[in-house]
């Protein structure tokens, strides 16, 4: 149950809403102490903080009767950091002004101030406390600033009036019952920082239609939205692996959830209640379900539990709220699994997800959506009619390999009822000439239609969002390809070995690309005449005609994995601050070092440093800023690195110092001796290159003239 009997309850319980509070009663959990020798203000009673500089107050009392209030930044020369309790009760204040000297709104500060309809928090306030504005019933709406980094418990409870709150970006807790019972709230922001929510924080808030967890939070408490009853819509970010007890429970207008692949437990009573709930998802990777999660969810009439559950509660589900039975309720799962024990253990209809059933020259088996997906296909027929429904259920997927090697299939129709079309689901159909995939379908599978060598023509629908590994690899017949805007990913050798592919179109959303992606193909060899780089939306795809010295343009934010595989002659590379990702540079083996910009985030593993069988190439350097990805990934993986904010331009030898040696070393070095000098620290003209001109700067500077090095 909701832990709601907070000090304030107890308070309110022992000495009455209108009761002063006793002195010394209110010494709770704090940062600092305080003296309990009360002083006197002009209407304000205080105490001393026991801080370092002892010149710092607390204010604990407001006696004045003004409904207007500016709260004082200095008492007797001491700085107002902190008030709690202090407007306690006090029902006549309509507004007040808090100055920008105050740290710490405490606890109770504004509770049961009923007649406040406004208030300014200044950006130096770090904390909202313990009940700071509890049952503030007439307050509308309040600005939170950034600089606040926790809501406690309790500090909005029953403010029914409130209608919309931002949560600035830098609170990373939403205490117990922050705002529960808040039924005037429709809206509520939670930025990226928060981390968790609290128990029973929004319980009770009727007028909350929809609300968007973001991926930062980790753990929602228990009645975190119960009885949130106009709730509609919920999303639950990836990063949630547990679904608290009662989290849900009543929230009468929630049709449908997605419950992420993340969560691996839903508790007691989570969605109890829920009785306009339809349809519920649970994901492969929920090992236990609490007792009477779904009780009382009259909509629902089946269900379908994975095969990672191994736990399943009484009453968890295909019961109303009085424990009576739902008609027809339906169970299905896998033979021998919690979902079976469940079924059978409670009287109601198990489905095993695991029998095949035929239709025709169909064979198929149920989804846990209750919809269906095809296994095989039995017939010999050069054209093909997949069906829309078998038995009244919708046909969504069609599964891995069901026409693969189908040699003599020159004709296939997809209804619009799938959604997804499996691994090798036309492998080596070597007949079929032209495909219509329909808009139904979100994923096109690893090698769905590799090798489909006839195959001229194929219209991907813009409600595809990735084309996998693969997927028309070696379609030799392939003369063009229009690339829906849809799409944002195209996986490793997608199109690789179209031989007759000279055509593609690739949209503005496609932001990833795998290795190989169109390796093999007439357009990508147009391509590389044009231009050694190869560059299509700012990524930097394909460079392995490249070799000698290779400098990437300003503009590239991303350098592709593979896209300089077997450049072996490839000797230097220079990158430039755009570039935020780099993937793998295998086969450069006579790239001796790399010089990595700031702006690189992100370096994939093996990236650099290494030959084709992962052997580390001797000697290899990397170039960068202390504290960067390239320090890491050097750190990590064992390579020397040369920090450059830490090397001195002008000092080719490396002795510290800049004198006639490093003038010698680097004389030598542009004769061709063979010398060891820092091409950084040489290069003191800033161009990237060793040349005469940087002999020429390096003399000048020697010589006593006014230039900079590098």
């Amino acid at each position: 149950m909701k832990k709601i009997l907070s000090f304030l309850t107890a308070l309110t319980l022992v000495f009455g809403a209108g009761s002063a509070l006793p002195e010394g009663a209110l010494k709770l959990d704090t940062d600092v102490s305080a003296s309990f020798e009360t002083k006197t203000y002009g209407d304000y009673e205080y105490t001393d903080l026991d801080d370092d500089e002892h010149d710092t107050v607390r204010i604990t009392k407001y006696n004045g009767t003004d409904t207007k209030v500016t709260i004082p930044s200095t008492i007797d020369g001491k700085k107002v950091t902190w008030i709690d309790y202090t407007f306690w009760n006090y029902t006549s204040l309509t507004n007040v002004t808090i100055p920008d000297s105050v740290t710490r709104i405490g606890e109770g500060a504004f509770g049961f101030c009923t007649s406040l309809t406004s208030i300014s928090i200044p950006n130096s306030v770090t904390s909202i406390d313990i009940g700071a504005f509890f049952n503030c019933t007439s307050l509308t709406s309040i600005t939170i600033p950034d600089s606040v980094t926790s809501i406690s418990e309790s500090a909005f409870w029953n403010c029914t009036n409130l209608k919309s709150v931002t949560i600035p970006n830098g609170v990373t807790s939403i205490g117990e019952s922050a705002f529960e019972d808040c039924t005037s709230l429709t809206s509520i922001t939670i930025p990226e920082s928060v981390t968790s929510i609290g128990d029973g924080a929004f319980l009770g808030c009727t007028s909350l239609t929809s609300i968007s967890i973001p991926d930062s939070v980790s753990s929602i408490g228990e009645y975190a939205f119960r009885d949130c009853t106009n709730l509609k819509s919920v999303t639950i970010p990836n990063s949630v692996t547990n679904i608290s007890g009662g989290a849900f429970y009543n929230c009468t207008s929630l049709t449908s959830i997605t419950i992420p692949d993340s969560v691996t437990s839903i508790g007691n009573s989570a969605f109890g209640g829920c009785i306009s709930l339809t349809s519920i998802t649970i994901p492969n990777g929920v090992t236990s379900i609490g007792d009477g999660a779904f009780l009382g969810c009259t909509s629902l009439t089946s269900i379908s539990i994975p095969d990672s559950v191994t736990s399943i509660g009484e009453n968890a589900f295909g019961y109303d709220s009085n424990k009576n039975k739902i008609d027809g309720f339906t169970v299905y799962g896998y033979k021998d699994t919690a979902a079976e024990t469940y079924a059978n253990d409670n009287g109601f209809e198990f489905i095993d997800l695991d029998m095949e059933y035929t239709y025709g020259d169909w064979v198929y088996k149920l989804l846990m959506n209750g919809t269906l997906e095809i296994t095989d296909y039995k017939g010999s027929d050069t054209t093909v009619t997949v069906p829309a429904e078998i038995d009244g259920k919708k046909v969504t997927s069609i599964g891995n390999y069901v026409f693969d090697h189908r040699t003599s299939l020159t004709s296939i129709t997809i209804p619009d009822s799938v959604t997804s079309i499996g691994l090798y689901a036309f492998n080596r159909c070597t007949s079929l000439k032209s495909i219509t995939i329909p808009n139904s379908v979100t994923n096109i599978s690893g090698s769905a239609f590799e090798d489909c060598t006839s195959l001229e023509s194929v219209t991907i629908p813009n409600s595809v969002t990735r084309i996998d590994y693969r997927a028309f690899f070696g379609c030799t017949s392939l003369k063009s390809i229009t690339i829906p805007d849809s799409v944002t990913s195209i996986s490793d050798e997608a199109f690789s070995g179209c031989t007759s592919l000279t055509s593609i179109t690739i949209p503005k959303s496609v932001t990833s690309f795998g290795n190989g992606a169109f390796n093999k193909t007439p357009w990508l060899e147009a391509q590389q005449k044009k231009n050694s780089l190869v560059i299509v939306n700012n990524i930097l795809i394909d460079g392995t005609t490249c070799e000698g010295e290779v400098t990437i343009p300003n503009g590239v934010t991303s350098i592709g994995s593979y896209a300089f595989s077997g450049c072996t002659s490839l000797t230097s590379i220079t990158i430039p601050n755009s570039v935020t990702s780099i993937g793998c540079f295998v086969f450069c083996t006579s790239l001796k070092s790399i010089s990595i910009p700031d702006s690189v985030t992100s370096i994939s593993d093996y990236a650099l440093g290494y030959d084709s069988q992962e052997n580390k190439i001797d000697g290899f350097t990397i170039y960068g800023n202390s504290g960067t990805a390239a320090e890491t990934y050097a750190n990590d993986y064992g390579f020397d690195f040369i920090a450059l904010d830490k090397i001195k331009k002008g000092d080719v030898n490396g002795d510290t110092d800049i004198n006639m040696k490093d003038l010698t070393r680097l004389q030598q070095y542009l004769a061709e001796w063979d010398v060891d000098i820092n091409k950084t620290a040489a290069d003191v003209t800033g161009d990237d290159k060793l040349t005469m001109g940087d002999l020429t700067r390096l003399q000048q500077y020697l010589a006593g003239w006014e230039v900079t090095l590098g």
